[in-house]
C-alpha cells in the first residue's frame, strides 16, 4: 500500500512537471495534465506471463482454489479481472 502511494505520488508529480514544461503548447499541456495512471498492473501481468510461459508444462495454484497449467494461468487471471471490472 505504501509503495503504491509513493508510485502514484511520483507519477502525479512527473505529469504536473511535464504539463508546466509544455504549458505553451495546449495539446501537450492537456495530454500531460489529464493523463491517467494505470498503475503497475500491466507490468505485473507481463512479468507473470513471461514467468508462466517459461515453463508451460508445470501447474500453479490459482489463489488456492484450483490448479491451472502455467500455459493458461495468465488467461485465467485476465478473465478474473474482467469479471471484477
Amino acid at each position: 500500500l505504501a509503495l503504491n502511494a509513493v508510485l502514484n505520488t511520483v507519477y502525479v508529480a512527473e505529469m504536473y512537471t511535464l504539463s508546466l514544461i509544455f504549458q505553451s503548447n495546449p495539446m501537450s499541456y492537456a495530454k500531460y495534465r489529464m493523463s491517467t495512471n494505470l498503475g503497475i498492473w500491466p507490468l505485473v501481468l507481463a512479468v507473470l506471463t513471461i514467468r508462466m510461459l517459461g515453463d508451460p508444462n508445470r501447474s500453479t495454484s490459482f489463489f488456492g482454489l484450483v490448479v491451472i497449467p502455467n500455459m493458461w494461468y495468465p488467461l485465467a487471471l485476465g478473465a478474473l479481472w474482467c469479471l471484477f471490472s
